[in-house]
């Protein structure tokens, strides 16, 4: 703080139960004016693991803060990876990479430096690689800045490039977040000579200009762009849109990555007055998934207490009976005719409730302070909510229930996606469970539409395979295995055990796909009516009994492919 062109700052929210500071980012950063130069979309650096392009990448002019001299032997490119994501000067994934022409460079011009480095392919094209060069014994090295990144030795077969002069993090080529702008002020606003809100891209950059009621899905994702991106275009997005209490003016919103596959764009959380002009007008978010697993067992836990036992107790010292499970899984409780006059007539409280309120247990854990009314109120309602908009009756019952549960919960993890052997994130999710000391992998369903915003678990298969794999790597055997999904949750475990050929239990994994194709067929035939037609369903929601003794968060760890088997 304090130094030339910087501006720290702090954001003041509203919320049910007050306000509340929270640093609005760390540094906002002067640039120079924007210039001019190519920028290579095709190269797509990578800051880790070798990305292929063409043999003659095609360029793109791109506007970016620089001075005006000596721009000619300039060109920029985008950073993908995190190998580099250290030392004094990070380079991000997502990061604008600025190089010079290296190929006339004597090699003291680039010792010690990071440098593009175009390596060998097995094919006809080229790859690509940033990495700090540095001299060995054995002659140059390619090393990455992170300590978890990969380094080679070079050799004459790699060509230095360029060498890296400046790198821009997208955001500090924007205005601060929640700045209003008229049309008119938007180009000076981002530094650019023209932007208009009909023009996606300017100065080599696209905007994505948000103007109906949908255009948002969710507090923190926006709908793509109706129009197909193009190979060559850029996949970080600046958001801005229409204010809703001016209608001539813009919000921006900040600027993330497209999810191509889905055609939506993440986004930092937008307040209450823009979800309701352009989401669905709720005033909550969206809850974990995980939490709501984790509702679901709490409901269950409580009403498998002794009947005589289940009840639980608000603070202020009355009592709510439970009566049973909702019809959307929540729980139906209602007044005790002993604690309360009059006793209160039924009410739901639901896995929304329920799982802030574990969420809240959770942020509790993390950070210190009570487990209370105002810290759900605060993790679960977008800013600007006002109380009398939260369920306020309700939260309080939900914490009481969490914590007459609390006693017989199983210690649960978060969820995690399995990564590939590469660490690259897999669209398939599971979580570990552990009570009596047994260990529990819950892999979840696949489910939605192919190729649809709603679906989800695509890789379902192949992540369930990965995770064998590494089970027998690590020598775990699988004591019993069942489908867990809601729809058959009440039916004897007889008749939810996968059972069949190569499945005698405890099992232990010789051969991953061979065992993984056994689990699917199993699970296909559990709950399904007799005389049905079909092959069945074969990516269901199913929970694994593991032989392990292990500390739950490093088996997680290990098993999404995040953790050395070493360290476990």
């Amino acid at each position: 703080a304090g130094q030339p062109g910087t501006d720290f700052a702090v954001r003041f929210e509203t919320g049910p139960d007050g306000w509340t500071a929270r640093p609005r980012r760390a540094a906002e950063i002067i640039p120079f004016p924007r210039q001019t130069l190519a920028y290579y979309p095709d190269i797509r650096a990578a800051a880790g693991h070798a990305v292929e392009a063409s043999l003659a990448p095609e360029s793109i002019p791109v506007s970016l803060p620089l001075k005006a001299d000596d721009l000619s032997p300039l060109f920029a490119v985008r950073v993908s990876g995190h190998s580099m994501d250290g030392g004094k000067t990070p380079l991000r994934d997502g990061d604008w990479a600025v190089f010079r022409v290296a190929r006339d460079l004597p090699a003291s011009a680039v010792e010690g430096r990071v440098a593009l480095v175009q390596v060998p392919t097995e094919t006809d094209a080229h790859a690509f690689q940033i990495k700090r060069l540095t001299r060995t014994r054995q002659g140059w090295s390619l090393t990455s800045d992170n300590p978890s990144g990969p380094s080679l030795q070079a050799d004459a077969s790699m060509i230095v490039i360029g060498r890296l002069e400046r790198a821009f993090a997208p955001e500090s080529l924007a205005p601060p977040r929640g700045t209003t702008l008229t049309e008119a002020e938007l180009p000076t606003a981002f530094g650019l000579d023209t932007l208009s809100s009909h023009t996606p891209r300017a100065g080599g950059h696209l905007f994505l200009f948000l103007r109906e009621q949908g255009s948002l899905l969710e507090p923190t994702l926006a709908a793509g762009p109706d129009a197909r991106l193009n190979a060559a275009d850029e996949e970080f997005y600046t958001i801005a849109m229409r204010s809703g209490a001016v209608r001539d003016r813009w919000r921006y919103l900040g600027v993330d990555r497209m999810i191509e596959l889905y055609n939506t764009l993440p986004l930092p959380e937008v307040d209450l007055p823009t979800w309701r002009l352009l989401g669905d007008g709720g005033v909550s978010r969206p809850l974990p998934t995980h939490a709501q697993t984790r509702a679901q067992a709490l409901v269950e836990t409580l009403l498998t207490l002794p009947t005589a036992d289940q009840w639980i107790e608000h603070p202020n010292g009355q009592r709510a009976i439970l009566l049973g499970r909702a019809p959307r899984n929540g729980l139906r409780i209602a007044g005790d005719p002993k604690t309360s006059t009059p006793p209160f007539r039924e009410r739901t409280l639901s896995l929304q409730d329920l799982g802030w309120a574990i969420v809240a247990d959770d942020h509790r854990k993390q950070h210190g302070g009570l487990l209370d009314e105002p810290r759900v109120n605060q993790l679960r309602y977008l800013e600007g909510t006002p109380k009398s908009s939260t369920r306020f009756i309700d939260t309080a019952w939900a914490l009481a229930a969490l914590e007459r549960a609390r006693p017989h919960l199983s210690e649960t993890t978060d969820l995690f996606a399995v990564h590939d052997d590469e660490a690259h994130p897999l669209d398939a999710h599971f979580h570990l469970e552990k009570h009596a000391g047994q260990l529990a992998l819950i892999f979840h369903s696949r489910g939605g539409t192919g190729g649809s915003r709603d679906a989800r678990n695509t890789d379902y298969t192949r992540a369930l395979e990965l995770l064998l794999a590494r089970m027998k790597t690590a020598h775990l055997s699988i004591a019993d295995a069942f489908v867990d999904s809601t729809e058959v949750r009440d039916l004897p475990e007889a008749e939810r055990r996968l059972a069949g050929e190569g499945l005698t239990y405890p099992v232990s994994v010789d051969d991953a796909p061979k065992l993984r194709a056994a689990l699917g067929k199993a699970m296909a035939k559990v709950g399904r009516a007799p005389g049905a037609k079909g092959s069945g369903n074969s990516t269901k929601r199913i929970r694994l009994l593991l032989v392990e003794e292990g500390e739950i968060d490093e088996v997680a760890g290990y098993l999404a492919g995040t953790v050395p088997l070493a360290d476990l």
